[in-house]
């Protein structure tokens, strides 16, 4: 990773150092500087498949534990054990009476 991140110093054109940087700190979980090593990539890269596939890995990253913040997407789930049904139907009726009246057009 040195050798790559010391290449990018030296030639910040240099677009092969720049990919096998982001792919030694993807390697590592570094996937913000990673990242912003495919970034500088792709910005260079003139093969829009190779660029392409560069920023497909880079979706990939922003995936990752911690990249919430740049995720496109993000899935969050919960299981609950329900014991007894109808309170949580209770439950779940009042919060929707509630959200459509305050949701309502005024």
């Amino acid at each position: 990773m040195l050798a790559f991140r010391t290449l990018t110093e030296q030639d910040p054109s240099d677009r092969a150092a720049w990919y096998n940087l982001g792919l030694s700190l993807a390697w590592v979980g570094d996937n913000q500087g990673a990242l912003q090593a495919f970034d500088k990539y792709v910005a260079l890269e003139t093969d829009v498949d190779r660029a392409t596939t560069a920023w497909a890995l880079a979706e990939l990253l922003r995936c990752g534990q911690g990249m919430e913040d740049q995720a496109d997407v993000v899935d969050n789930s919960a299981v609950f054990l329900i014991k007894a049904m109808d309170p949580f139907m209770a439950c779940m009726d009042k919060t929707a009476r509630k959200k459509a009246v305050s949701s309502a057009p005024r």
